[in-house]
């Protein structure tokens, strides 16, 4: 197993996805998805969050770079 840590400054980051296959959305979970500034692609997925849990960390991330 491979562990990663990535640190995304909040002025850097556009905005925040949630994606939720048919599979993920029977087990209630959920990928959240975070979009920086000057890329194409997202830098940041975390995958296998509860939904509830992916919401409340968008509304943070959200709640901070609107600001």
């Amino acid at each position: 197993m491979y562990k990663s840590l990535t640190t995304v400054p909040f002025n850097r980051i556009q905005h925040v996805e949630i994606d939720q296959g048919p599979i993920s959305r029977f087990f209630g979970l959920a990928t959240l998805s975070v979009f920086t500034a000057g890329d194409s692609s997202d830098d940041l997925k975390i995958k296998g969050l509860l939904k509830e849990q992916s919401l409340h960390i968008k509304e943070f991330i959200t709640n901070k770079i609107d600001g």
